[in-house]
């Protein structure tokens, strides 16, 4: 909630928000540089450490400068909680709820981010209130601090290292970080698990970055998390993804009615139309498909990894997102003068619409398979065939 809360604020004080989608890269290599070799719990007191920092920056700035090492400061926590997050839980989850508590850690980001927009429309009118917006969110990482020692270390991760010395991190077997990254490169299994996850986290991010109806989003995140381990994640990639590129679709076409001024952006005419009230309609139609299948589901390739490159394939995952957001909100704007914003909505219709084909063909299965059934799975491929059938035979056994 913390997250969303600190990634949400931001948007109520000022628009200067691209450094909290950079800071993420340094903060995600700097999770997985300290998740092996300090357990997974260690880059969570980073993350609380930074938000902690970040609101002590900003809520007495006064200059530009101060504010932007914030956000920097602020995007370290946040990459550091996008990366070690999925993968702890993927980790300590049983297998039956492992999509439902995944879910809920992106139900409580949504939460927090809706929460950060109430408080920003509380303190909007208050005199210095965004000193105020921003310094909040310096609490609750303070108490936060105190529930790790409560949390079990990771499983995987104490059968690495033995819990002492002795095992000396035995996934890993002496070997360097470059070791790593280069088998989970050249491993063919491990290669394929990383493409996937990248490729759908990838395309989870590009369109959502400046369309975020939050309550939209919160609630659908919360319809996610029932059927996501009975019906399967694929199945909601599936039945949603054409939703979100019809969704952008609409918008395209929509603004084509839309006057509207290519070199300042503004609409030629205030009044509220028809036209108008259907590009909301679907951009909210949008979300809501968004936070049902992608918002959620994407996070959920934490278990794609084998234990000894879950750390680095979650960071290179994590990586991907914000990459992907740091991109898409530089360049929309800029998309939007120069192809006009029916192309620059159609040609984000168009992301959404080949991540559907790819889904279709590239996407496995994972649901009720353990975390060994799953690495196998990349085993054989994408392994699509060959989770459905790891699925059917585990259904058999179940009657």
């Amino acid at each position: 909630m913390l997250f969303g809360y600190d990634t949400g604020i931001i948007l109520a004080v000022l628009a200067i928000t691209s450094l909290c989608s950079a800071g993420p890269f340094l903060g995600a290599i700097i999770a997985d540089l300290t998740a092996d070799k300090y357990g997974r719990k260690g880059p969570m007191y980073v993350g609380f450490a930074l938000f902690t920092v970040e609101a002590i920056l900003q809520a007495p700035g006064y200059s530009v400068p101060q504010m932007a090492v914030g956000r920097l400061t602020v995007g370290l926590g946040v990459g550091s909680a996008a990366m070690i997050v999925p993968a702890y839980i993927a980790e300590i989850a049983p297998m039956k709820y492992r999509g439902h508590m995944v879910g809920l850690n992106n139900v409580s980001i949504t939460g927090g981010q809706v929460i950060s927009y109430a408080i920003g429309a509380a303190f909007a009118s208050v005199p210095h209130g965004w000193r105020y917006m921003v310094g909040l969110g310096g609490v609750p990482s303070i108490f936060l601090a105190i529930l790790p020692p409560l949390c079990p270390e990771s499983p995987c991760q104490l059968i690495s290292y033995g819990k002492v010395e002795e095992a000396v991190n035995l996934s890993t077997q002496g070997r360097s970080r470059w070791d790593i990254v280069k088998e989970l490169n050249r491993n063919p299994a491990h290669f394929r698990a990383l493409v996937c996850a990248c490729r759908l986290i990838g395309f989870s991010n590009p369109v959502a970055v400046n369309l975020v109806v939050s309550g939209t989003n919160m609630v659908s995140a919360c319809i996610n998390m029932p059927p996501v381990d009975p019906v399967g994640r694929r199945c909601l990639l599936v039945s949603t993804a054409c939703g979100m590129a019809a969704g952008l679709l609409a918008v395209a076409i929509s603004f084509v009615y839309i006057p509207m001024s290519l070199d300042t952006l503004e609409v030629q005419d205030n009044t509220i139309t028809p036209t108008a009230i259907v590009v909301l309609v679907f951009i909210i139609w949008f979300v809501a498909f968004y936070g049902v299948s992608f918002g959620n589901t994407a996070w959920m390739s934490a278990d794609f990894f084998s234990t000894e490159v879950r750390a680095i394939g979650t960071m290179f995952m994590t990586c991907c997102c914000w990459g992907s957001d740091l991109i898409a909100s530089s360049a929309f704007l800029s998309m939007m003068k120069g192809i006009t914003p029916s192309g620059a909505f159609g040609f984000y219709a168009c992301l959404c619409f080949i991540g559907w084909i790819l889904i279709i063909f590239f996407y496995p299965e994972m649901s009720g398979l353990t975390l060994e059934e799953s690495q196998e799975v990349f085993q054989h491929g994408f392994g699509v065939r060959y989770a459905r059938q790891l699925r059917k035979e585990r259904r058999r056994g179940g009657e």
